[in-house]
C-alpha cells in the first residue's frame, strides 16, 4: 500500500517534470521561429546588396546560401522541438496510467531533458551565426557604398577627360585653320 502511494507520488513528480520539459520545448520552438525569421530577413538583405552592387555578386550569393542554411537549420530545430513537445505529452499521459513502469518513464524524461538542453544550445549557436551574417552583410553594404562612390568619382574623371579631349580637338581644328589661313 505504502509502496503504491510512493510510486503514485513519483509518477506525479514525473508528470510535473514532463510538463516542465514541454514548456521548455515550447520556448525552444519560439526561439527557433525567431531565428528562422531573422535568417529570412538576412536573405532579403543579401539579395538587395546583390542588386545594388553587381561587383560583389559572388559575396552576396555566399551570404544568401548561408542565410538559407540557417533557415533550414532553424526549421529542423523547430521540428525537433515539436517532436520533443509531443513526446513529453505522451510521457505525461503514460505517467497517469502506469505505476510499475514509473522508473522507466523517469529515465526517459531525463533523456528528453538532456536532448532539450542540447537543442537550446544549438539554437543559441544558430542565433550567434545569424548575428555574424548580419555583421558580414553590413560590411558588404559598406563596401558596396564605397564602390558606388568610387564609380561616381571615375565617372566624373571620365567626363573631365572627355571635355579635355574636346578642347584639344577644337584647339587642333583652330591650328589647322590658322595654318591654312597663313598659306593664303
Amino acid at each position: 500500500m505504502f509502496n503504491q502511494v510512493s510510486i503514485k507520488q513519483e509518477a506525479e513528480s514525473i508528470k510535473q517534470e514532463a510538463e516542465s520539459i514541454k514548456q521548455e520545448a515550447e520556448s525552444i520552438k519560439q526561439e527557433a521561429e525567431f531565428i528562422k525569421q531573422e535568417a529570412e530577413f538576412r536573405k532579403q538583405e543579401a539579395e538587395f546588396i546583390k542588386q545594388e552592387a553587381e561587383s560583389i555578386k559572388q559575396e552576396a550569393e555566399f551570404i544568401n546560401q548561408e542565410a538559407e542554411f540557417i533557415k533550414q537549420e532553424a526549421e529542423s530545430i523547430k521540428q525537433e522541438a515539436e517532436s520533443i513537445k509531443q513526446e513529453a505529452e505522451f510521457i505525461k499521459q503514460e505517467a497517469e496510467f502506469i505505476n510499475q513502469e514509473a522508473e522507466f518513464i523517469k529515465q526517459e524524461a531525463e533523456f528528453i531533458k538532456q536532448e532539450a538542453e542540447f537543442m537550446k544550445q544549438e539554437a543559441e549557436f544558430m542565433k550567434q551565426e545569424a548575428e555574424f551574417i548580419k555583421q558580414e552583410a553590413e560590411f558588404i553594404k559598406q563596401e558596396a557604398e564605397f564602390m558606388k562612390q568610387e564609380a561616381e568619382f571615375r565617372k566624373q574623371e571620365a567626363e573631365f577627360i572627355k571635355q579635355e579631349a574636346e578642347f584639344r580637338k577644337q584647339e587642333a581644328e583652330f591650328i589647322k585653320h590658322f595654318k591654312v589661313f597663313q598659306f593664303l
